[in-house]
């Protein structure tokens, strides 16, 4: 018979309370501000001729814009179903 031991790792936690934030935070007048949205992907293929980009096709609401991203080598389109 065979026993199989399996430890785990209990991660200790950090202690940031005394880590200055990176940078200030700002008020909610400039939050208003911002202009948020949110796009559905319509489509997706890889750049002929790149190893890097991706072109998308996307639908933010009023138009649909195409953009282009480098990051062909972290996703592959054919396996979202875009």
């Amino acid at each position: 018979m065979v026993e199989v031991v399996v430890e785990e790792k209990i991660e200790e936690a950090v202690d940031t309370s005394n880590i200055p934030p990176l940078k200030e935070n700002i008020t909610y007048d400039d939050f208003e501000k911002l202009d948020l949205r949110v796009a559905k992907v319509v489509s997706c293929e890889k750049v002929p001729k790149s190893k890097k980009l991706l072109k998308f096709v996307l639908d933010i609401g009023i138009e649909e814009r195409t953009v282009l991203s480098g990051i062909s080598q972290y996703y592959e389109p054919e396996s979202y179903g875009w």
